[in-house]
């Protein structure tokens, strides 16, 4: 709610005031009242005020006083001058010092509560400008850095579009998979870290994030410290911030120069997340990185076996079989492993049951895969669910639970503008479990919630931008966006272009 000082130095004059406005309807809160200039400026100096209703006749300093002094100390407050004197002079030196309005006393409840509604209009425009301007600098800035990180742009670039960041020395990345409520909880993470580090080197560091999926968002510390603080100390900061559950997985990077490369570092906290899937511990640290396995990865012979299973319709084996895969998978405890097994797994169905496998592209359908879950078992699932559904298909069965499906798509097109939409929202309006309407609605569907969410979407983006009503913020967060830059992102990872490029 915007704040209404009143000064006048009739006492009854400020008390018939604050009775006739309307303040419930208006959305106004009164805050105080002066009785002579000396007052009003030292409220106005320690004390945000929106709208001040000002005596132009008033005791130690006038009311124009009061005016210049806000206006030559660059103070947002609006004035609307009250007075009993119809003087023209007061009236030109009132417009000299962009007051907002001039009433003539007695005044008319009418009159004075139309004053402050436009005052309180212009106000709110003027800090809806402001947001516009403030939420473009800082996404313009956020594509630099991000550029910066994919070595597009080189540091003296950085230094020269952003001198600021010359006062910097030590930068650092922390990875952190996170999938419920993932936004609100990395901006509450950004604080507290931000925190720690004003505590201990007396400092503001410049932080923000960088969402590569629904799941997983890169944070980006960089401080003015010249000497690198201990990873030893971050792990602590941490483990004081997480609690100790199986879905929050921080991984702590190597603080690093700002005029090194930083490309290097994002990707090893990139490689860092994926031992979520082999490691018992929420903090992963660059010394807990497996080294790649030197030997060759015996992926080959899944191809034929999973053939054989499927083609000879015996359900038990094609489980043994996905089992032994994961079994293998868990021994190597390797990213790059784990892709080239489910890679060749999804690859296979889709080149013989195309039509249960409908992914574009099996690679991104993978990277996202593993992007979004955190538990081999969950992987595991997915992969049974997958492999059931095609020999379904080569056993003529008709999949069950269609009807469940439908009302859950049904729900997802009513509720897909919300930016909290998530499955585990979706699985607890239907009361079942995330694990399980995932199953089924893959089995059905042919893809992942998520996927169907992400591409009901961007469809519509694309419907918004095809308008040319809207701009890709306002586009964003009608979509179910709150963050511009993923959704952007993700957008010309689905399309091929930005959505600027597209609507233009």
């Amino acid at each position: 709610m915007l704040t209404v000082l009143i000064a006048d130095d009739e006492y009854f004059i400020r008390q018939r005031l604050i009775k006739i406005i309307d303040w419930e309807r208006l959305e106004l809160e009164f805050i105080g009242e002066a009785e002579n200039g000396n007052e009003v400026i030292e409220k106005i100096d320690s004390n945000q005020v929106d709208i001040l209703m000002l005596d132009i006749k008033m005791p130690i300093k006038s009311g124009i006083e009061v005016a210049e002094h806000i206006m030559t100390n660059n103070i947002k407050t609006k004035i609307i001058i009250l007075t009993g004197y119809n003087d023209f002079d007061y009236a030109q030196k009132a417009v000299k010092f962009k007051v907002e309005d001039y009433l003539l006393k007695p005044i008319n409840k009418d009159t004075l509560n139309e004053a402050l509604l436009s005052c309180k209009n212009t106000i709110l425009k003027s800090l809806e400008k402001q947001k516009k301007i403030y939420d473009y600098n800082n996404y313009q800035k956020h594509i630099y850095l991000y550029n910066t990180i994919l070595d597009f742009n080189n540091i003296h670039s950085l230094y020269k579009e952003y001198p600021d960041f010359k006062n910097y020395h030590s930068l650092l990345f922390i990875g952190v998979f996170y999938p419920n409520d993932h936004d609100n909880y990395i901006a509450s993470f950004i604080s507290y870290l931000a925190k720690c580090f004003n505590e201990l080197n007396k400092e503001t560091i410049f932080a923000q994030s960088y969402k590569e999926s629904e799941s997983i968002s890169i944070i980006q510390l960089i401080t003015k410290s010249k000497t690198a603080i201990k990873v030893n100390y971050i792990k602590e900061m941490v483990i004081d911030y997480i609690t100790k559950d199986n879905y929050v997985f921080i991984a702590i990077g190597d603080f690093i120069s700002i005029k090194e490369n930083w490309t290097k570092n994002y990707k090893l906290v990139w490689n860092l997340l994926y031992q979520r899937y082999f490691i018992d511990d929420n903090i992963i640290l660059s010394k807990k990185l497996s080294s790649p396995n030197k030997n060759k990865y015996k992926t080959i012979t899944i191809r034929k076996n999973l053939l054989l299973c499927l083609n000879s319709k015996n359900y038990s084996d094609l489980k043994k079989l996905i089992n032994d895969i994961f079994i293998n998978i868990r021994k190597n405890a390797s990213k790059d492993y784990l892709i080239l097994s489910l890679t060749e797994i999804f690859v296979t169905l889709q080149i013989h049951f195309p039509d249960q496998i409908n992914s574009k592209s099996i690679n991104s359908f993978v990277q996202e895969l593993i992007s979004e879950n955190y538990s081999l078992q969950y992987l595991q699932d997915t992969v049974n669910t997958y492999s059931n559904q095609c020999m379904d298909y080569v056993n003529h069965e008709k999949p069950s639970n269609t009807s469940l499906v439908n009302r859950v798509i049904k729900y997802i097109q009513k509720n897909y503008t919300d930016p909290f939409l998530s499955v585990a929202e979706i699985s607890d309006f239907f009361e079942l479990t995330p694990t399980y309407l995932g199953s089924i609605f893959k089995k059905i569907a042919g893809q992942s919630i998520l996927q169907y969410i992400t591409e009901l979407r961007m469809e519509q983006a694309k419907k918004l931008l095809n308008t040319n009503k809207y701009n890709v913020t306002e586009i964003s967060q009608m979509v179910g966006y709150s963050d511009v830059f993923y959704f952007s992102k993700k957008f010309k990872k689905i399309h091929g272009c930005s959505p600027k490029h597209y609507s233009s």
